[in-house]
């Protein structure tokens, strides 16, 4: 009987320390990531280091725009924010649509794709982007 009472003292003192002790296990995992860079802040570094100044890089409409202005880096040097740098990828797969899409990767140097949103949504619906499909098929062929 004392044990059974004691037992019954301890279970509020035991779950307190698996409560704490999983709180502060979660606050250090996730103060890790801020150990590291942000995405697209190294990515931002390695167009920086690796593209010319005055390169024209593409990037997909509705979407996140690289390279980030770094500190003592001005991502201005880079034609990126134009509207022919932007690639109507969601737009229907018409031929004057698809006809301003190749003409505008004729012209530019670098596609970005800071995200995987269109080549993880477009190619689920083949039937309403065909050509856009087929597109990102061969842009990702290896």
């Amino acid at each position: 009987m004392i044990s059974t009472l004691r037992l019954r003292q301890s279970i509020p003192l035991l779950v307190l320390f698996v409560v704490l002790g999983y709180s502060v296990f979660y606050a250090v995992a996730f103060v890790q990531i801020y150990r590291h860079p942000h995405s697209y802040e190294a990515a931002s570094q390695w167009i920086f280091d690796n593209v010319p100044p005055g390169s024209k890089i593409l990037g997909p409409h509705w979407d996140d725009r690289l390279p980030l202005t770094l500190p003592d880096l001005d991502a201005h040097r880079f034609d990126f924010e134009s509207p022919t740098s932007e690639l109507g990828l969601y737009e229907p797969d018409t031929p004057r649509n698809l006809t301003i899409l190749f003409e505008r990767i004729a012209a530019g140097d670098y596609i970005v794709f800071p995200t995987p949103r269109l080549q993880g949504s477009v190619p689920r619906i083949p039937e309403e982007y065909p050509h856009t499909t087929a597109f990102f098929q061969l842009l990702w062929a290896v």
